[in-house]
């Protein structure tokens, strides 16, 4: 519903559990239920919305949204999911249609800001205690932006191939990721040899 994807620890208290998606919806975000204790999480900011574990946060790992071609190349060995489920759905169709590019609202959101379009697409990152969004008509002409939040000197930019926007800490982005980005703003980055710089392409949203 609103386009958003998080990976979380599967445990609860330290105790592993499994989770299912609920037949309900908080602030025009999904809900999913633990069966250890039947709680229901919002699946945006991993936060038990009612139930037992009601304030209780899940442990979130970072996460990139990449083409099934880096991911072969970065991950060779690794493991994706299969539509083979055993249950006859077709993943490639939206239930939902045409909702995320129309202005209705079906479901009920508790705060309402009107700076920005209903159903506008905003990058948002977390630092601390300060939080920020970045409008995805930022990246229109700028596919990099460097900003201070928190106190801190972050790059965001955006993959022109899969569309996600990824932070790094510092002004520093890996020369071979360059191809990347558009190289009309190649001026507007410092180079950086150093194999630490690897974490500026792999962080995303959440520092």
């Amino acid at each position: 519903l609103c386009r958003s994807g998080a990976v979380y620890e599967r445990r609860v208290d330290g105790v592993e559990t499994v989770f299912g998606t609920a037949e309900e919806i908080w602030n025009s975000n999904i809900l999913f239920y633990d069966k250890k204790t039947d709680s229901l999480w919002s699946q945006l900011d991993g936060i038990a919305r009612r139930g037992t574990d009601l304030g209780k946060r899940l442990n979130q790992y970072p996460s990139l949204w990449m083409t099934w071609g880096a991911w072969k190349r970065a991950y060779s060995n690794g493991e994706v999911l299969s539509r083979n489920t055993g249950f006859t759905r077709d993943y490639t169709f939206d239930p939902y249609g045409g909702y995320r590019t129309n202005q209705q609202v079906w479901f009920l959101t508790a705060k309402k800001d009107d700076r920005l379009a209903t159903k506008e697409r905003v990058h948002g990152m977390t630092v601390g205690d300060t939080f920020v969004a970045y409008p995805e008509k930022n990246f229109a002409e700028n596919m990099i932006i460097h900003d201070t939040v928190g106190g801190r000197p972050v790059v965001v930019w955006k993959d022109a191939e899969t569309g996600a926007v990824i932070v790094g800490r510092g002004k520093t982005i890996k020369k071979s990721d360059l191809n990347k980005i558009d190289r009309a703003d190649m001026d507007n980055i410092k180079l950086e040899e150093a194999d630490e710089a690897e974490e500026a392409i792999k962080r995303v949203c959440r520092l």
